[in-house]
Parts: structure tokens; sequence; C-alpha cells
């Protein structure tokens, strides 16, 4: 900025002082501007990369629990003895083709004993 003024100039030195200090400020102002707005710029980056990062780890997690689950609901399930597809181990009736499972199972151990 310019050499401060100190009331030993005459109006028109004083003047253009003056207009020399506006503009310093204004050139300082807009720095200060555009380093504020680079800032937020790389925060906003930053938290973009941040909340990617955790959402392929929830998604991992998710993965892993739905594949969890999926594994462990086939300790609980059986083969229909009619339509030999999967059903739920308590089934008592078969939800693909209707017939009673419980049907089967019983008359299967009456022809074993």
């Amino acid at each position: 900025m310019g050499k401060p003024y100190r009331g030993t100039y005459n109006n028109s030195e004083k003047q253009k002082y003056d207009e020399e200090m506006l503009a310093a400020l204004e050139d300082e102002k807009m720095e200060v501007e555009q380093k504020l707005l680079r800032r937020y710029c790389e925060a906003g980056k930053r938290m973009l990369r941040e909340a990617a990062e955790e959402q392929q780890e929830i998604n991992k997690l998710a993965e892993r629990l739905i594949e969890n689950r999926r594994k462990r609901n086939l300790f609980f399930r059986i083969h229909c003895p009619f339509c030999e597809k999967i059903i739920e181990q308590d089934s008592r009736f078969c939800r693909y083709c209707g017939k009673s499972v419980s049907d089967y199972e019983n008359e299967s151990m009456k022809e074993q004993t």
C-alpha cells in the first residue's frame, strides 16, 4: 500500500492517495476472497472423498451382512420332497407346489416302522 497520509499533501494528492489505498484494499479483499473460495472448494472435495470412502465401507459391511443372512438361512431350509424347491425347515406346505410337507414326513415315518 502507499505511504501513510500525514496531512501535508494538497487535495489532489490526498485524493490520489485515497484512491491508491482503496485500490490496494480492494486487491487484498479479492485475494482473501479467492483464498477463501479455494479453501471451501478443497474442504468440499475432501468431504466428498471421505463420504464416498465411508459409503464404500458401509456397502461392504452391508454385503457381508446380506451374505451372512443368506448362508444362515440355508441352514434352516429343506427341499420339498415333491418338487425339490428349497423351503423353510418348519414349513407345513410347500409354497411352490402347495403340497403338504408334513403329510410326506408322516408317510415316510410310517414306512420306516
